[in-house]
């Protein structure tokens, strides 16, 4: 058969036309079905699509409207209220009653202008008045709204808390008037983010520390507002004003609040409020209150300048404003999984680099005990030397050295149960941000999260100190027992000046035992971390000299330990740390090795004009009772390389007052101190015995007045260095009285015109650098 046939009973066309031609037929069939259907069905689907659109939007217009009316209906009951004198439940049942011919046509007015008082919007004649124009007011007000003002930012720089204290009160307050505000330390600022745009209106409070240097928080802010570099007129367009916190008997008073309050003077910023100085001789308290009261309505005069008129701050005797106001939370945590939680490891910096932020890990080269009594819990003063070895930290006479030290791990264990906190619970923490905010900045600089809850208890946070009012507020916030609630309302009050003055700072009542007295006080971690205050350094005066050991430093200390009022054992928290850590010396048992030796984070601050004098004929009279002794042990070892190199040179005197309850007790480097005598490096040691003898109690300062005539000579005649270190109360007060009466003499020290004049010549001495203390409160 030819390849070209067809077989018998075969299909002739091929598949695809088969099926083709089926869908031809079926297509023929249901078309007069179909296309009448989608020419018709299909719109009114469109339709009914639409219509159901058009009902869910109309239905949340009338919700939006509602919620809108609501809330204008509650500002109008508070602004009747509040003009008329009436009770808000009243008002509300006036308003209600005009509200259904009166506001609905109101509503629907589109002049986008509220109508005067008076005018007639209810469609019969009707002059609207009352509550039916203020709400007419109120919604114009609203729909025209100005922008929100930025926040007004709230700047410290503080050492001991007072000025971060202050801080927070004044950004509660402000934000009581219904302004917003944001207070954080100046380093979390930091200088170059102050800005007309971001920062219109900034107030700040700060203090100075040690020989007028800049509070931990404040250093790099302080660094970079005296830099040449700066771009003049950059804060041109802010305004500011500034409180500054002092202590007179410090030798470089008020240095840090006048140094910046001149820079951002010269910089362009302008004063909205007259700052102010505030000396802790005098108290703090009340010039600081008088300052407040007269600031808050000048911040609303210059935040929200057309509201002035007729405004007014809420009045002081208000039961209300008796209280220390509630610092809002200005953080948000976040909880991280293990992970995530890395640590923030060093930035590997080195020498005067460091600082509280990156410190030093330094080994304990050795410790000893210097009092003879060790079982007594009252003076136990231990030498401690540090191993400065390859840190480039080079240090001189009259430094001190920045410990910092951590909780009682068993304080800390207390507080997680307390506030049912997961210790090893990990977070981050960012700032509650809000519209037009101030620059983002890292909050929480304190604390090196993230972290573990455990962590930032152990470092970052005081929990030892008393309370602060503005901690106490927040406390009080938490309570759910009504009871304890009132009882820190009470203590946070003007009210309660007293007793918070004696049941909370004179007893040495700490935030721990606050927390342990108020059961019921349960506050969130966040906010809890937002009012804590940070964990401080503790600074110790370097008590040698590299001349005599370059790569070691030596400070003394005493071991804090005392009881309160209400019988219980209280340890200082660095002193007690740094003794637990030193214990493998104390106790004459050797590390074992290079790695068990404990080590201790560490920097250096510069002494500034607290230093040993360049020349060694001038005198030199050193006054240190207790631990003040410690620097001027470093300086007699310095002076003493001084005449070793000088061995031809003119020398002065060179006197030391030193002061201890009893020799044979607390003569703390009295076998040294002797060998300075006996060598010629010092010329006269006189030491005052507090408690030698029953019932008569001798100090550094009747040591001096027996001396009194020649200690005239020294200073007047022969122009001496006097330098002072120890407590900053009332011995460089008692101190400074009786160098007072010696540079007047015995005939002229009771004439009052004698004592100025005295007064004169000290201060002048001051400030010639001449005489100079590192006391501490």
């Amino acid at each position: 058969m030819s390849q070209t046939e067809t077989p018998t009973g075969a299909d002739p066309l091929p598949p695809w036309v088969r099926r083709g031609s089926i869908l031809v037929v079926m297509f023929a069939v249901a078309a007069p079905i179909c296309i009448p259907f989608l020419l018709i069905g299909l719109p009114v689907l469109g339709l009914i699509f639409i219509m159901r659109m058009k009902t869910m939007a109309e239905k949340a217009t009338k919700e939006t409207k509602k919620r809108e009316d609501t809330e204008q209906k509650k500002e109008l009951v508070v602004a009747t209220g509040a003009e008329k004198g009436t009770d808000s439940k009243e008002q509300e049942g006036m308003i209600g009653g005009v509200e259904n011919t009166q506001a609905e046509n109101i509503k629907n007015d589109t002049s986008g202008k509220a109508p005067a008082e008076g005018t007639d919007t209810t469609g019969n004649g009707a002059p609207v008045v009352g509550g039916a124009a203020i709400l007419a007011k109120l919604r114009a007000a609203r729909k025209h709204k100005s922008p929100k003002p930025h926040p007004v930012v709230v700047l410290y720089g503080s050492q001991t808390g007072t000025a971060a204290e202050v801080a927070k009160n004044i950004s509660a307050s402000i934000e009581g008037m219904g302004l917003t505000s944001r207070v954080v330390s100046m380093n979390e600022m930091g200088f170059g983010n102050l800005s007309k745009e971001k920062t219109p209106c900034v107030i700040w409070v700060a203090s100075s520390t040690g020989d007028g240097e800049a509070p931990d928080n404040a250093t790099k802010f302080y660094n970079d507002a005296k830099k040449k570099s700066q771009a003049e007129g950059m804060l041109r367009g802010i305004q500011f004003t500034c409180l500054g916190l002092g202590d007179s008997n410090y030798t470089r008073f008020m240095h840090v609040p006048r140094v910046l309050k001149n820079k951002f003077l010269e910089l362009g910023a302008t004063t909205f409020y007259e700052p102010k100085e505030a000396d802790e001789v005098d108290g703090l308290e009340d010039i600081i209150d008088g300052w407040i009261e007269g600031l808050l309505p000048a911040v609303r005069a210059a935040v929200k300048p057309e509201e002035t008129q007729g405004a007014r701050v809420p009045p002081s005797s208000n039961k209300e404003n008796t209280y220390a106001p509630l610092p809002s939370c200005s953080i948000q945590v976040t909880w991280m999984k293990d992970g995530d939680a890395t640590q923030n490891e060093s930035k590997g910096v080195t020498g005067e680099e460091y600082s509280a932020s990156e410190p030093f890990l330094a080994p304990i080269k050795s410790a000893m005990y210097l009092t003879t009594d060790t079982s007594d819990p009252d003076r136990r003063v231990i030498h401690m030397q540090f191993d400065l070895t390859d840190s480039g930290i080079e240090y001189s006479p009259g430094d001190s050295l920045g410990v910092l030290p951590e909780n009682d791990a068993d304080l800390v264990d207390s507080v997680l149960k307390h506030l049912g906190l997961d210790g090893t619970a990990c977070f981050s923490v960012q700032h509650v941000r809000t519209e037009n905010d101030m620059p983002e900045t890292k909050p929480c600089q304190h604390i090196k999260w993230p972290c573990s809850v455990r962590s930032a208890f152990m470092h970052g946070v005081d929990l030892t100190s008393p309370p602060k009012k503005s901690l106490l507020r927040v406390l009080a916030e938490y309570c759910s027992d009504a009871k304890e609630k009132e009882e820190l309302m009470h203590l946070c009050s003007r009210d309660g000046r007293k007793d918070y003055m004696e049941r909370i700072v004179k007893s040495h009542c700490g935030f721990c035992d606050v927390l342990m007295q108020h059961a019921s006080c349960r506050p969130p971690f966040e906010v809890l971390l937002d009012a804590l205050p940070p964990l401080a350094p503790r600074m110790y005066s370097v008590s040698s000299s590299p001349a005599s050991s370059p790569h070691v430093a030596d400070v003394a200390f005493t071991a804090v330990e005392y009881m309160t009022p209400q019988k219980t054992m209280r340890k200082g928290v660095a002193t007690w740390w740094l003794e637990k850590t030193a214990e493998v010396f104390l106790s004459s048992t050797a590390p074992n090795g290079d790695e068990s030796v404990p080590r201790v984070p560490l920097f250096l601050r510069k002494g500034g004009s607290f230093s040993t004098p360049s020349t060694l004929n001038v005198p030199w009279i050193m006054i240190g009772p207790g631990t003040g002794v410690s620097p001027f042990r470093g300086f007699l070892q310095q002076r003493k390389h001084m005449l070793e190199q000088q061995q031809n040179a003119e020398k002065a005197e060179c006197w030391l007052f030193f002061g201890c309850r009893d020799m044979t007790k607390d003569y703390l480097y009295g076998k040294e101190l002797e060998s300075f005598v006996a060598d010629g490096t010092l010329d006269q040691l006189v030491v005052a015995e507090s408690r030698k003898t029953p019932n008569t109690k001798v100090y550094v300062q009747d040591k001096m007045r027996q001396h009194a005539a020649h200690l005239h000579n020294l200073i007047v005649d022969q122009n001496a260095y006097i330098f002072i270190c120890g407590d900053g109360h009332s011995m460089a007060r008692d101190v400074h009285n009786t160098l007072v009466d010696i540079v007047c003499g015995d005939d002229a020290k009771d004439n009052a015109a004698s004592r100025k004049e005295a007064e004169s010549f000290l201060a002048a001495m001051t400030k010639d650098a001449k005489y100079i203390k590192d006391v501490w409160s």
